[in-house]
């Protein structure tokens, strides 16, 4: 424990954990909360949920640029407007990421990252399929499509 705490050697620790599960086996803890109780479990679910945080943010940021630059043409239709409250509570979820992230709430973090993402997963599909969910307005959702280089829809 002291070499991993010079180091912060998340292998050590792991290695350190697999000898701490074997020795006295999961089941000599008696409630799960025990197990959070160690400060290397903590340290360890830590890093993977910053690791998980990290993940998601580059996600969100590369599906925010993509929903962002379907916007840009896209017509004033009712898809549009859905996508876009959508994207709207997809940015104010990644804001309160980062409220509990500084906060040091990092699981909740993640939990809103995860939503952000999910919601701007959402939006793009509305926008991909906006011409088959508007059947009234496909030749302009066909136009679109095609300005933006997606692949046509019959």
């Amino acid at each position: 424990m002291a070499r991993w705490r010079e180091n912060c050697d998340l292998e050590l620790l792991r290695a350190w954990l697999s000898d701490l599960r074997e020795r006295l086996g999961l089941e000599n803890f008696r409630r799960a909360d025990e197990l959070f109780d160690n400060p290397c479990v903590l340290a360890l679910v830590q890093e993977n949920l910053r690791q998980a945080e990290n993940i998601l943010y580059a996600r969100y940021d590369e599906l925010r640029a993509e929903v962002e630059g379907l916007f840009a043409s896209a017509p004033n239709l009712p898809g549009k407007v859905a996508a876009q409250r959508l994207h709207d509570l997809a940015v104010q979820e990644a804001s309160l990421a980062s409220q509990a992230y500084q906060q040091g709430q990092l699981g909740r973090a993640v939990g809103m990252m995860t939503a952000a993402a999910v919601h701007l997963r959402a939006a793009k599909s509305i926008m991909e399929h906006a011409q088959e969910w508007e059947p009234e307005h496909a030749p302009q959702w066909q136009s679109w499509r095609q300005r933006v280089g997606l692949p046509s829809r019959p």
